[in-house]
């Protein structure tokens, strides 16, 4: 089967979606499949030392990666990141027809941005191959919870784009119930149309014990705290501002928040934790994924935080990164959220209100005076995983959802499937 996939984050760059779609685009080929990437040059989120020229296309292994200069869409303002969202699809397109050959039986498109369904649509089109759209986060509802996006004529235009790639697309997966109930409820998607198959997690890579817990946290100075540690974009959705009344209620505990990553929030948080003297918060740039992996092991918690405006159900993907390291996670999450529900159900973590910095510094406590109940929570959240999230048991999935699609010579129904996805 040839697969293409379209993306704007793959590695190098330091982010969840990155490592999915390099864990995606890994385990197919592994499988015997042709595998080619559409990405975005890689200019944000990058770990110290990982800059670089890259070709146009390159060959990792059995997986071609094309990589297509465009417009800048992360750390700059509104109006910029709206019009170089808009032109993606013209880049990505244009790039697709010139380099990718292969007359492919799949395109699979990572959404957010949403605009990429547009290129995906018409590549699928063009190469006579069925669309799949990994839904992540529910746009434009997403950034109108947030205030980001208020023009009552632009909300009308992005929620046609949304209209018009679902009716497009031949199958839709998303990662929790209920971002799918959300798409069948409310978005009119037909339930044979759209599954459920979770955000995955590398279970063999990530079982192996590290011996970095002494070296990472003697390095920055963590020696005897309890360490929660935050890894990723530190954007307006995370709602990291819920860190400073949590530390300031913390003061002159062993607690330290660990916050890595970059992105427009961080220098105004910076500026807080500066202002209200916080010694018990500590920022550090991105790190490659085999660095973070090691880092993740000198954590006692991991922290997932979201927006308090965030009402769409979002799983933070690194929720199942901290669970598949065997790390229990304090959380700050609205009841919207199936995250929220997924700490729940496998018992694997502490959950308070989104924005609630009291709740934050409460769980932190009861997990400092409750290690017994860290490790259980720790041994709970990695069985979860391993039992729902496993790599290979949703890549299976997929490829299954593939074949069926691509015999498919007429529209695909999904009937038969539909009840082994949910």
């Amino acid at each position: 089967m040839k697969i293409l996939l379209i993306s704007d984050a793959y590695p190098p760059e330091v982010r969840s979606a990155s490592r999915l779609m390099y864990q995606f685009a890994s385990s197919m080929a592994e499988r015997g499949h042709h595998v080619t990437v559409l990405t975005a040059y890689p200019e944000y989120n990058l770990a110290e030392g990982s800059r670089r020229k890259f070709e146009t296309v390159e060959y990792e292994g059995a997986i071609k990666v094309v990589r297509i200069k465009t417009m800048k869409i992360h750390l700059v303002g509104l109006i910029q990141r709206g019009i170089g969202v808009l032109v993606l699809p013209y880049y990505f397109e244009r790039a697709g027809k010139k380099w990718a050959k292969e007359d492919f039986n799949i395109v699979m498109v990572y959404s957010p941005p949403l605009s990429l369904a547009i290129a995906g649509r018409r590549l699928a089109r063009h190469f006579g191959a069925k669309l799949v759209i990994n839904v992540q986060d529910i746009f434009p509802q997403n950034a109108i919870d947030l205030g980001a996006l208020t023009n009552p004529f632009a909300i009308k235009f992005f929620e046609w784009m949304e209209d018009h790639a679902y009716r497009s697309a031949d199958y839709i997966t998303v990662h929790s119930t209920g971002n799918l109930k959300i798409l069948t409820d409310c978005k009119q998607v037909p339930p044979t149309k759209a599954a459920v198959l979770p955000n995955w997690v590398d279970i063999k890579a990530q079982d192996a014990e590290c011996g970095a817990r002494a070296a990472y946290r003697k390095k920055f100075g963590l020696t005897d705290k309890f360490v929660i540690l935050f890894g990723g974009v530190i954007g307006p959705a995370q709602g990291l501002d819920v860190v400073i009344p949590a530390a300031e209620e913390l003061r002159g505990t062993r607690a330290c928040f660990l916050l890595v990553g970059d992105g427009t929030e961080k220098r105004r948080l910076q500026c807080l934790v500066a202002e209200q003297r916080l010694d018990n918060v500590i920022f550090k740039p991105f790190v490659g994924l085999d660095v973070y992996e090691s880092l993740m092991k000198c954590a006692d918690a991991g922290l997932v935080t979201l927006h308090r405006d965030m009402k769409t159900p979002v799983v933070p993907g690194k929720l199942v990164s901290f669970l598949s390291q065997k790390i229990p996670v304090i959380a700050s999450l609205n009841q919207e959220s199936d995250g929220r529900q997924i700490l729940l159900e496998g018992q694997c973590g502490l959950v308070g209100a989104a924005g609630d910095g009291k709740a934050l510094a409460g769980n932190v406590r009861t997990m400092i005076d409750r290690p017994d109940l860290a490790r259980i929570m720790a041994d709970a959240g990695y069985a979860y995983v391993k039992m729902n999230m496993n790599r290979e048991r949703v890549m299976s999935r997929y490829e299954l959802l593939f074949e069926e699609l691509s015999a498919s010579e007429k529209d695909f129904a999904g009937a038969r499937l539909s009840a082994d996805y949910r």
